[in-house]
């Protein structure tokens, strides 16, 4: 019994602490409303601090049954630019073979558009749409992160064709 309430308190704990820090975020935002660039630093870093440290934590195990509904494919990037009004947001535009996908991505203050153009990089391809900034992203870029200054976009060590599935 000990165990499940052990398992279920790191399976909610990220969540508890999301909403933890969308609430203080939201507060020192609403209170800080004059100095929005202030008040959005302190969110950042407070939302860094919960998200990023949750990466340290081993998470809980899964079968492999459900390791295989994530279909994660090598996507040849055809063209990237910057998100009107962001500073991190890139906008890539993704060859995966049989069909192209637009992907968002909070790597802008990280890398310049050029830096993914003309590469392959693994993506998540069965991700539901996400309406990003006007823009909507129809799969992920796997990334390597350490912390905050240090994410890697994850990419195959030789060149495959677009749309080879990652097992």
């Amino acid at each position: 019994m000990a165990g499940f309430f052990l398992a279920a308190f790191f399976f909610l704990a990220p969540a508890f602490f999301f909403a933890l820090a969308f609430a203080i975020s939201f507060s020192l935002s609403y209170v800080l409303g004059r100095h929005k660039k202030f008040s959005e630093k302190i969110a950042e870093n407070i939302w860094a601090k919960l998200f990023l440290d949750g990466f340290n934590v081993v998470s809980a195990m899964i079968s492999s049954a459900e390791f295989k509904r994530v279909d994660m494919r090598v996507g040849a990037v055809v063209g990237a630019e910057r998100v009107k009004g962001t500073d991190r947001l890139l906008k890539l535009s993704v060859d995966f073979g049989d069909h192209k996908r637009t992907v968002i991505t909070g790597l802008a203050h990280l890398y310049p558009p050029e830096h993914f153009v003309g590469r392959q990089f693994v993506f998540v391809i069965n991700l539901e749409p996400r309406k990003i900034r006007n823009e909507v992203s129809e799969a992920m870029l796997l990334t390597a992160v350490e912390d905050e200054e240090k994410i890697v976009p994850v990419a195959p060590e030789k060149e495959v064709a677009p749309g080879t599935r990652i097992m």
